[in-house]
């Protein structure tokens, strides 16, 4: 079924309306959620209105994130619509619809990690209305996710696993260059897979003290954040990009490439484009592989675990490890903190006496 058509009578037909949670002359889940917040939704009255910029959302999201994280929006956003056509009817869309939906989640018992998905997935739209000039504020400001467990889902590799991973890259040909520059990237800096697909030659810049690569994070519209570029990273991002343009026979008389070109272009039959998600997904993928280090806890972005983890063991300040990252809350970073902690002075440790 096209979202683009959806009327709101033929979406609440769709399945059977769940169970009640909050009747209809139920108080607000949280009276101090702001009134001005409700009243800046008046542009989105029915699940008419709210359909086709969730296809618009979607569409984006489709493009730009892996299927995985595409499916997973899909989704939340079923959930959402399938509760305030049910349930949550009662309620105008804004903060104090989305503050039921989060309880109408916990009535169903489901897990931590699902209603933050569902939770991040609502966030993320409501940022992507206000950015549009759709809404003035986001329906989940004030909202909080649900406490999750303090530990990461994906491990870091080992040092001695680095070492091997490290080994196995190789630069013979540009394809083999380009990869072995991407995953050094990570490696060295954090950045997450979405972040490098999205990168263009000119984020790469020089600045007073150093180079840089401007980074357009999760969530995000802008390339307002950046990561430190270290030498050796900068010794294969030159390399590559120089050799890139010497081997591109449309390219002659140029010695870098065009400041609006992908930082990292796709090769063989298709090549010249933008690397996709589920690209970058594979490329990483098929080097954990290779490297003989890949298993279900390891991943893509446990690369990203992989820099801040070694950063942190190497002896930076949290504070640092937190601006590498890019995290919002100091609280993120302090799992891996806690992480290498447990490890290093559990105690399980001490426990000597048998």
């Amino acid at each position: 079924m096209n979202p683009d058509s959806t009327n709101e009578a033929s979406f609440t037909a769709q399945r059977p309306l769940m169970p009640e949670v909050l009747p209809p002359d139920s108080p607000d889940p949280d009276p101090h959620l702001p009134t001005a917040l409700s009243q800046s939704h008046a542009r989105i009255h029915t699940l008419a209105d709210l359909q086709p910029l969730i296809s618009d959302f979607l569409a984006a999201a489709e493009e730009q994130n892996r299927p995985e994280s595409y499916r997973g929006y899909e989704k939340s956003f079923k959930r959402f619509t399938d509760f305030w056509a049910g349930p949550g009817s009662t309620h105008p869309f804004g903060p104090r619809l989305c503050q039921a939906f989060k309880v109408y989640l916990e009535h169903e018992q489901l897990s931590a990690n699902t209603r933050q998905v569902y939770l991040s997935a609502l966030r993320l739209f409501g940022k992507s209305l206000v950015f549009r000039g759709i809404v003035k504020w986001n329906p989940m400001e004030g909202i909080r996710s649900p406490k999750m467990s303090p530990l990461f889902k994906k491990q870091p590799l080992s040092l001695d696993e680095v070492g091997t991973f490290l080994e196995t890259l190789k630069d013979e040909t540009l394809h083999q260059l380009r990869d072995k520059t991407i995953l050094y990237l990570m490696l060295k800096t954090g950045v997450r897979e979405i972040e490098v697909t999205r990168a263009d030659v000119g984020d790469y810049q020089t600045v007073p003290d150093g180079h840089i690569l401007r980074v357009q994070g999760k969530g995000r519209h802008d390339k307002d954040e950046f990561v430190v570029i270290l030498p050796e990273v900068k010794t294969l991002l030159d390399t590559y990009l120089t050799r890139r343009v010497h081997e591109d026979r449309k390219a002659k008389g140029t010695t870098w490439p065009d400041l609006n070109e992908p930082l990292f272009l796709t090769l063989g039959k298709r090549q010249g484009n933008r690397l996709k998600p589920v690209t970058m997904q594979g490329l990483v993928r098929w080097w954990l592989t290779a490297a003989q280090v890949k298993r279900p806890v390891i991943t893509g972005h446990s690369l990203r675990h992989t820099a801040a983890t070694m950063a942190i063991d190497g002896g930076a300040p949290i504070t640092a490890v937190k601006d590498m990252l890019r995290h919002s809350s100091i609280k993120q970073t302090n799992i891996y903190v806690h992480t290498l902690d447990r490890l290093k002075k559990g105690g399980e440790s001490f426990i000597t006496q048998y």
